[in-house]
């Protein structure tokens, strides 16, 4: 049985995941407001995911889950 490999957690600070796993930011800018009136990572690049996802009135373990699904895809294709 393989273990599900956790990369971050919702402590982690945006700026270092992304800095970590550069994959995550188009996660991110998935929630940038549609009118491009606000771009989310200017607003909230120094904050933990766990803040982030209440903002984005998001599920905090399944926003988790996609961006660590996003990271181990980028480990297995070499993707920077």
């Amino acid at each position: 049985m393989m273990e599900k490999k956790i990369h971050i957690g919702p402590d982690d600070i945006i700026i270092d995941v992304i800095a970590r796993h550069r994959a995550t930011e188009s996660i991110f800018k998935l929630y940038d407001d549609p009118a491009g009136k606000s771009c989310v990572l200017c607003q909230t690049l120094f904050e933990p995911v766990e803040d982030f996802a209440r903002k984005c009135n998001l599920d905090l373990e399944q926003f988790i889950a996609e961006l660590n699904a996003v990271i181990t895809e980028q480990e297995s294709t070499g993707y920077p």
